[in-house]
């Protein structure tokens, strides 16, 4: 059934011909190109990121850091769409009508961005670091629309070996006490919600449980007196996941229904 439903989506969607030329190009071990139309813009964490753009007064600028293999990538409906990934795992030397992929360190990447480069959302799914996650949300707002919303993911791991910040440590973890060497990985950018209540109180947190995992969605309630810059985070060093995570999702993740935050979004004064 699942394999019908692609099917006709491939079809539904005109990509038919490029998808035949993606399962050409793995037979003689070539990396798949991105479709070139959104193949399913409704489901996953593609589906949020389209519902949050719904709301907003313009989706012309959306930029993804760390696109992997492009799935959520290749979904999202905007005008301008910009990835940012030290190395993605599909050809990129052809990419679809309106898209960017940059093949960089996400620091560097901003580093070299336009002071007046501003985009209506990001979606940051990069390394799994506490202190990476940080400088890429800084940066991220710093090049924001005032109506701009900043997705995470990983911002909520599914237990302690996933909470492991190293991700072959974590792995290895999970081999020695499960006997498996695949093991969701989230790192400790659960750490990265905490520092935004205490330093960064401009920013509003929610957080959704689903689909497939929790991700945390942010925005500006207060501009900058100028612009957004790193905190110290000492404090934040010594927590642990057992210390979070004992009693479930702590109140500071502010967890809530799509449907409710869509709403927030949407009823904002900007």
């Amino acid at each position: 059934m699942n394999f019908l439903r692609r099917a006709i989506r491939i079809l539904a969607t005109g990509n038919l011909l490029a998808f035949r030329r993606n399962v050409l190009r793995q037979k003689s071990g070539k990396q798949s190109r991105l479709l070139p139309r959104p193949l399913d813009a409704h489901r996953g964490v593609a589906g949020v990121i389209n519902k949050i753009l719904d709301v907003l007064p313009q989706r012309k600028n959306y930029l993804e850091v760390g696109i992997f293999k492009g799935a959520t990538f290749q979904n999202i409906v905007a005008g301008e769409k910009w990835g940012v990934d030290i190395a993605p795992s599909f050809d990129y030397a052809e990419l679809p009508k309106n898209s960017r992929v940059f093949v960089e360190p996400s620091d560097d990447f901003f580093a070299g961005l336009a002071v007046d480069k501003k985009f209506d959302m990001v979606y940051i799914d990069a390394e799994h670091t506490f202190h990476q996650a940080y400088r890429e949300l800084v940066h991220s707002i710093n090049h924001l629309e005032k109506w701009g919303v900043i997705v995470l993911d990983d911002t909520v791991p599914q237990d302690p070996i996933a909470s492991i910040p190293n991700e072959t440590e974590s792995k290895e973890a999970a081999m020695r006490i499960h006997g498996k060497t695949v093991w969701n990985h989230q790192g400790d950018v659960w750490k990265l919600i905490f520092q935004v209540r205490n330093k960064h109180k401009n920013l509003t947190v929610r957080t959704i449980l689903h689909p497939s995992r929790p991700r945390t969605i942010m925005w500006i309630n207060n501009p900058f007196e100028s612009k957004m810059a790193l905190e110290e985070t000492e404090n934040l060093m010594a927590l642990t996941y057992e210390d979070v995570f004992s009693s479930g999702i702590p109140n500071e993740f502010g967890v809530r229904e799509l449907g409710e935050i869509l709403s927030e979004i949407r009823s904002r004064k900007l």
